[in-house]
């Protein structure tokens, strides 16, 4: 992916049902998830806003006119856990 196209999903994403901030950056030409203190998530692409990482399938959500919104976490216990985009980068 590009640069410009990996850019698209940077932001901060809170869950209420996790309480939990995820920060979205392009570090290096890879997207990454950042969580405190200290964890950084590498995403792979593997499709259409979905990557796969070490903490599940991560896919973005995006509203009627294509604008992201927030994503959605998916693994083996956990079907869809939300993250609301609240600070777009």
């Amino acid at each position: 992916m590009s640069a410009a196209e990996l850019n698209e999903y940077v932001g901060e994403y809170w869950s209420d049902e996790a309480e939990v901030m995820l920060a979205a950056a392009v570090e290096r030409g890879t997207l990454v998830l950042k969580r405190r203190p200290a964890s950084v998530i590498a995403l792979t692409p593997i499709g259409n806003d979905a990557f796969r990482s070490a903490m599940g399938t991560v896919t973005f959500r995006r509203d009627p006119a294509k604008r992201i919104t927030g994503l959605s976490v998916g693994q083996e216990r956990v079907f869809d856990l939300r993250f609301a985009l609240v600070a777009p980068k």
